[in-house]
């Protein structure tokens, strides 16, 4: 049996997902004109619906064509090498040479060895930012790690204020020690 279907045409399968995403931007723009109009429990609905079906428009793409998904080398050059072009940065920073700013982290294992599974069993062993390096902290209500005090961005503590999740445990190797922010006490 032949496939006679014409190669040019696009199957209806590949534009679902594309309409998804259309669906969601205009739905988001949608709540934008709410806000304008200062109908805020409208616009709240909108970004809600906008925010569900953006969601949904990757996990229908992977299920309809799971060869399009990216690879592990793909998406490690889509979140660490392009970032620094996007933002103009490729002269200070995306590389691991003398005079660049190192933004990096030390893996428990290589990302490109492992299976899709194993992948969530990679952990961060250590993290360098703008050449320092910094300390982990892992929220101990929602598992968010971030940067210790003694780090520029103070993610951690930052977390804990905006989120409201005061405690944290080092996210460090070997070290088994918890921190309060709001007590500011240690155990």
């Amino acid at each position: 049996m032949t496939d006679d279907r014409d190669p040019r045409r696009i199957p209806f399968r590949a534009m679902i997902p594309n309409a998804i995403t259309a669906l969601a931007l205009c739905m988001g723009l949608t709540g934008v004109r709410f806000a304008i109009g200062g109908e805020w429990e409208k616009a709240l609905a909108a970004i809600i619906i906008a925010g569900i079906l953006d969601g949904m428009d990757g996990r229908i793409a992977r299920l309809l064509e799971p060869e399009q998904c990216l690879t592990v080398e793909e998406t490690l050059l889509a979140t660490i090498v392009n970032p620094t072009w996007l933002t103009g940065d490729e002269r200070r920073r995306g590389k691991l040479l003398p005079g660049y700013l190192a933004d990096l982290v030390v893996l428990s294992r290589d990302p490109i060895d492992c299976t899709v599974d194993e992948l969530e069993t990679v952990e961060v062993v250590a993290t360098m930012v703008g050449g320092r390096w910094v300390h982990l902290r892992r929220c101990l209500t929602c598992d968010h790690v971030g940067c210790c005090d003694s780090s520029p961005a103070r993610h951690a503590s930052a977390h804990a204020r905006t989120i409201g999740h005061p405690v944290v445990a080092s996210a460090e190797p070997g070290e088994h020690w918890r921190w309060c922010y709001l007590d500011e006490v240690g155990a």
